[in-house]
């Protein structure tokens, strides 16, 4: 699914404007600092990212002219013909399928139906490499987590529980995580409230964690 066109009123410097997006291919935005450029991709980011943008959290800022009389409008429409209408005098935006039919979050995941990742202007390489939630690798492995089936996330187990036999091999390490579990325990002697630790290198997310993007000559 993808974006064919978006209307934007009244967000930060951006009084009225349409974009119309090409079939196929990339769409760029060339324009001077202080065009709006970033403004379009953040009011495309604020409808249909992974935050929840709402009147109540429209700021001094978001409106036009900074005057809070200047209603926000965005309204996107996919190829598919789905749509996605927010007015900032309302709370929240609304979801529209192909038939027009409103979409409510109480009958289905609205992310998932509207997907976009929105990447900033940060050129810090490392920094987006980082799997940190909402980096860019951070948002890809939690994506492909998300995707995983139940025999998947089975036959993950079983090579991470393989893992866990042989660290238990190395000398020293089943000693350490009796030492490491006795000593966690001794500090919560005086609270009500007992926390277990548990040595576990299962997770699927944590898998996808360890994949290293390298460049090569």
């Amino acid at each position: 699914m993808k974006i064919k066109r978006i209307t934007i009123k009244n967000f930060r410097s951006i009084k009225s404007e349409e974009l119309t997006f090409p079939d196929s291919g990339i769409l760029t935005l060339v324009g001077p600092n202080n065009a709006g450029k970033s403004n379009i991709l953040k009011a495309i980011d604020n409808i249909i990212g992974e935050s929840w943008f709402s009147g109540d959290k429209a700021e001094l800022n978001d409106y036009y002219m900074k005057n809070k009389d200047n209603v926000i409008e965005i309204n996107i429409i996919f190829d598919n013909e789905r749509k996605v209408i927010f007015k900032s005098n309302e709370k929240w935006a609304t979801y529209y399928d192909e038939y027009d039919n409103i979409i409510y979050s109480s009958k289905g995941n609205i992310k998932d139906d509207f997907p976009c990742t929105y990447l900033s202007a940060n050129r810090d390489l490392a920094k987006n490499m980082q799997f940190r939630s909402y980096e860019l690798m951070g948002k890809i492995a939690k994506t492909f987590n998300a995707k995983l089936n139940e025999k998947e996330k089975g036959q993950l187990k079983t090579k991470f529980d393989e893992i866990m036999l042989i660290l238990d091999t190395i000398d020293g390490f089943s000693n350490f995580k009796t030492d490491f579990s006795d000593y966690f325990n001794e500090l919560q002697s005086d609270s009500p409230y007992r926390l277990k630790v548990d040595f576990k290198a299962f997770s699927p997310l944590n898998y996808f964690k360890t994949i290293n993007i390298l460049a090569n000559d």
